[in-house]
């Protein structure tokens, strides 16, 4: 028996300093490794990256035609937009003047004088041509000859481009009210009012619409989509939250017109922050 307990003994002996030699070989290996690697003169063995191309421009843009046909918005911040319908380029001014050209040859196809102070436009659908005014009004002219369909009153001077949709057009006012009309005749279908800072910029966001609802940016850092049939808010969002102490740093207007994919809202604040917003839930990815 005690033959047997000293072989066993003798055993386990021999198997711990087996263990014990191969730590020790590990151990060295290991601190072998660190060495090397300390000792090694730094180089990146890495790919070097690829040089930089000449970009050569491979497009050339000719003039097709040309022609001055308004005096502009001059230095005033305002949203006058050509907009492009059935052949038809539609360009209004600051002053009133509205007109229609051939997109192909320039040619010009009806001039009106409106006598309105236009700061807001243009936009076409129902067989009209939209536009809003500093004095608070949305006007309609025809797209065949330029008479005046239709004036509407809103709440406030109209600084964005109105959006036709359905049957319907969407304006957005400074004063944070955004009014849907009939575009046949101008008749308010409803109105979504919301307070703005009392200070901000000068400037509001074009309201954009996309699959049944309006989307609107305002002067406090919201996002908003309301329902187009019935003005029913779905959702709102802070895309960015005032800061600091004086006024000036707590701006955060949401002025540039939102832009709106599939799945994406993408919106911009003028202090340059740019956020994703989910469609359907208002959270910001």
């Amino acid at each position: 028996m005690s033959q047997l307990i000293l072989v066993l003994l003798t055993v386990l002996l021999t198997g711990c300093a087996g263990m014990v030699e191969t730590t020790k070989s590990a151990g060295k290996s290991l601190e072998a490794s660190i060495i090397e690697m300390m000792s090694s003169d730094g180089e990146d063995e890495s790919s070097p990256p690829r040089a930089l191309e000449d970009i050569v421009e491979q497009v050339f843009l000719t003039p097709v035609w040309q022609q001055k046909v308004t005096e502009g918005k001059g230095s005033d911040f305002l949203k006058l937009e050509m907009v492009v319908s059935d052949g038809k380029l539609f360009v209004a001014d600051k002053k009133g003047h509205v007109f229609a050209l051939d997109q192909q040859t320039g040619e010009a196809l009806w001039e009106v004088q409106t006598e309105l102070p236009i700061s807001g436009g243009l936009e076409v659908g129902f067989e009209h041509v939209f536009f809003g005014t500093t004095d608070a009004e949305v006007v309609a002219l025809k797209l065949i000859d330029g008479e005046t369909a239709w004036t509407t009153q809103v709440s406030s001077e109209v600084l964005s481009t109105p959006r036709f949709s359905d049957g319907f057009l969407v304006v957005r006012s400074v004063d944070g009210s955004v009014s849907t009309l009939e575009a046949s005749d101008g008749a308010e279908r409803w109105s979504y009012v919301r307070d703005v800072p009392a200070l901000s910029l000068r400037g509001t966001s074009s309201p954009i619409i996309k699959s049944g609802g309006v989307i609107s940016g305002y002067a406090n850092g919201k996002l908003v989509v309301i329902r187009l049939k019935d003005g029913l808010q779905i959702w709102e969002t802070s895309v960015a939250v005032p800061r600091g102490r004086g006024a000036l740093s707590r701006m955060v207007d949401v002025d540039s017109d939102p832009l709106a994919g599939e799945r994406f809202i993408y919106a911009a604040t003028f202090n340059g922050g740019v956020v994703a917003v989910d469609v359907r839930s208002g959270e910001i990815v």
